[in-house]
């Protein structure tokens, strides 16, 4: 289109713009303002071989299985279990509607042998103790697995956290605004379109040849 196109649907739908704009900005911090308020409390698990084997041969075993990238994410899987969540929500005694609010994920940092155990929820004393219950939990299981060469051993116990996780108010209004922007650009760029190809103009809506002979014989 011409720049002189643009110039018109700025002057002729700008109101429509703006509108569009403040309206996904608006409906961006109403449905934020709408979401609850987490907390999220996290613990660090270190994977290593286990205290309890004694011979050098059990020790490089141990070494070995602890070097290996399967090994390690096998273990981060085990807190997010269902048998283990199941037993940390018996352990707080929460039933399984308030557990449902919890969200619990494992990760490793990478390059090392630490698994990071964070747990998300709307109170923070109940998602330490969700985190630290969780990470006991799985710690039972890890003399059944790999013959018991492999241990759990936790670095960082889950605390509360003081300060609730950052809802990204301001990231999402401004994808609200630019949503609107482009969609309200969008619809002015057809609504112009559209009166272009429709428009009268004497080309496109010739007068009926009667109409021309009465005037040429004037």
């Amino acid at each position: 289109m011409e720049f002189i196109d643009l110039r018109r649907i700025a002057k002729c739908y700008g109101w429509i713009i703006l509108l569009a704009m403040l309206a996904g900005g608006t409906s961006a911090a109403y449905f934020v303002s709408k979401e609850p308020i987490l907390y999220e409390s996290i613990g660090t698990v270190v994977v290593g071989p286990s205290d309890q084997i004694g011979t050098a041969e059990t020790t490089l075993r141990g070494l070995d299985a602890v070097s290996r990238r399967n090994v390690i994410a096998t273990y981060a899987r085990i807190p997010s279990t269902r048998t283990v969540l199941e037993g940390a929500a018996n352990d707080l005694a929460l039933s399984k509607e308030k557990s449902r609010l919890y969200r619990l994920r494992t990760s490793v940092i990478p390059d090392t042998n630490i698994l990071r155990v964070s747990v998300r929820g709307p109170d923070p004393s109940i998602a330490a103790k969700f985190a630290n219950a969780s990470i006991r939990r799985a710690q039972q299981f890890t003399p059944e697995i790999y013959d018991g060469i492999v241990s759990f051993k936790v670095l960082d116990q889950a605390i509360n956290p003081t300060n609730p996780i950052d809802s990204g108010m301001s990231r999402k209004v401004g994808l609200g605004v630019l949503l609107g922007f482009i969609l309200s650009v969008g619809l002015s760029f057809l609504i112009e379109r559209f009166r272009q190809r429709h428009a009268y103009t004497p080309e496109h809506h010739p007068m009926p040849s009667r109409i021309n002979n009465l005037a040429s014989e004037a």
